[in-house]
């Protein structure tokens, strides 16, 4: 059964690596986008290499909730998107920061998708 987890892991996070070059080529040299431009390239692909190891790691949690693979994997991108948007938003309205420090609020860290926010919003800055 351990090869099992192994080949998954893998292979979803092979399958997550070829998504982030193409991403990151196209935001780069396509478009050219400021962010990817004048950004710091090492600091970028490390945040997004935590991301994607953050993300298999999620969906291999909600499978061993789940007996269907299928289902699992469905529900545990819904989940990631619908959170992504969710921190996004909740970031932006600026409601999940200390009112004096202007940190995080300590509650919002268990969620992995409210620092991921906040880390792209420090490094858009």
């Amino acid at each position: 059964m351990i090869n099992y987890w192994k080949v998954s892991f893998v292979f979803n996070y092979m399958h997550y690596l070829f998504t982030l070059s193409t991403f990151l080529f196209f935001g780069k040299y396509v478009s050219a986008l400021q962010f990817f431009v004048d950004g710091n390239m090492f600091i970028i692909l490390h945040t997004y290499l935590a991301w994607g190891l953050n993300q298999v790691s999620l969906s291999f949690l909600v499978s061993c909730f789940l007996t269907d693979s299928q289902t699992s994997s469905i529900i545990g991108y819904a989940f990631s998107i619908i959170m992504t948007i969710a921190a996004a938003t909740f970031c932006t309205c600026g409601g999940v920061y200390d009112v004096i420090t202007g940190e995080l609020l300590l509650r919002f860290y268990w969620l992995p998708q409210f620092p991921m926010c906040r880390i792209m919003f420090i490094l858009t800055e």
